[in-house]
C-alpha cells in the first residue's frame, strides 16, 4: 500500500510541475506577446532544424516585429557555443572565406548571418567559449574584445570571424589580400571594394532575441543546424570535424542512435560518411 501511495503522489507530483510548466511557458509567450502561429513554427524548428521552416520563421518574427535586420560590425560579434554542435569555428575555413569572398565579391543577399544578443546570464559562458576557440586557432582568429562584445552568431559565423581576423591583422596564406604574410585593408579595398566596405562599416545580419531563443529549448541549436543547408556563404562541415564531433558525443554517453539522429539534423553534405567515419 505505500508503494502504491508513493507511485500515486508521485504520478501526481509529475502532472503538476507539468502543468507548472506549460502555464509558465504560455505566461512568458503572453508577457513577450508572441503570437500563438510564431510559437508553433518556432517549436517545429527546434523539432526539426528544417531550413524551410526556419527561414519561414524569420519571414513571421520580422512581420510580428520580434526579429529586426539591422547592420552589425564584425568586431562587436562573437561565435555561439551551439555553433556546429559545440565544435565552433574552424580558423582555416573562415581564412579561405575571407578569401573566396574577395573573389566572388560581397553583396548583403548573398550573406545569410543570423545573430543573438549576449544574454547577461550566459555572457561569462559565452566568452570563455570564445577565448578556447581563439587560443586553439594559434593566432589565426582574432582576439576577443569582451567589452565590444554584443551579439553571438547562429549562421555565418566563418565569414564573420574571416572579416574579423582581416581587421586584426591574422596570419594568412592568401597572398592577394595580404602584406607579409598578414590582411591588408588597403589590398582588400583594391580587390574587392564591397567587401572592405562590409568590413569597416558592417554587414547586415537577422537578430534574435536572446529571450525568445530561450522561451524554445533548441531553437537555437536547429537554427545553427538548419544554416548548413542555405545558399549561404559559408563552409560546410568536413570529416575531420565530424570525426571530432562524433568524439565529443561519444564522450558524453551518447548511444549510436542518439548520435546518428543528431548528426542528421544538421544534414552535413557528408553524411554518407557517417557510419564509416
Amino acid at each position: 500500500m505505500a508503494g502504491l501511495f508513493w507511485l500515486a503522489c508521485t504520478e501526481t507530483d509529475c502532472t503538476q510541475g507539468a502543468k507548472q510548466s506549460i502555464a509558465m511557458a504560455s505566461a512568458a509567450l503572453e508577457r513577450h506577446n508572441v503570437p500563438a502561429d510564431l510559437a508553433d513554427l518556432a517549436r517545429q524548428v527546434a523539432a526539426t532544424s528544417a531550413a524551410g521552416l526556419a527561414e519561414e520563421l524569420y519571414v513571421m518574427g520580422e512581420k510580428c516585429g520580434i526579429m529586426q535586420r539591422t547592420r552589425l560590425n564584425a568586431r562587436n560579434i562573437v561565435i555561439s557555443n551551439c555553433n556546429r554542435g559545440g565544435y565552433g569555428v574552424n580558423a582555416f575555413d573562415s581564412q579561405e572565406n575571407l578569401s573566396d569572398i574577395s573573389e566572388a565579391h560581397w553583396h548583403d543577399n548573398l550573406f545569410n548571418g543570423v545573430v543573438s544578443d549576449i544574454d547577461a546570464d550566459d555572457f561569462k559562458d559565452v566568452m570563455e567559449f570564445n577565448m578556447n576557440q581563439v587560443a586553439a586557432a594559434n593566432g589565426l582568429l582574432a582576439p576577443i574584445e569582451p567589452h565590444m562584445s554584443t551579439h553571438a552568431t547562429l549562421c555565418g559565423g566563418h565569414t564573420t570571424q574571416g572579416m574579423r581576423s582581416a581587421v586584426a591583422g591574422c596570419p594568412h596564406w592568401d597572398v592577394t589580400p595580404t602584406v607579409d604574410g598578414r590582411p591588408n585593408m588597403v589590398r582588400v579595398q583594391r580587390k574587392s571594394p564591397s567587401l572592405a566596405a562590409a568590413i569597416e562599416k558592417g554587414a547586415v545580419y537577422l537578430v534574435i532575441p536572446s529571450w525568445f531563443l530561450k522561451l524554445f529549448p533548441g531553437l537555437a541549436h536547429a537554427i545553427q543546424a538548419s544554416g548548413n543547408t542555405t545558399q549561404n556563404i559559408a563552409k560546410v562541415v568536413n570529416d575531420a570535424q565530424m570525426m571530432q564531433r562524433l568524439a565529443g558525443l561519444v564522450g558524453a554517453g551518447k548511444t549510436y542512435d542518439d548520435v546518428k539522429a543528431e548528426v542528421k539534423q544538421t544534414r552535413p553534405k557528408n553524411l554518407e560518411s557517417l557510419p564509416h567515419v
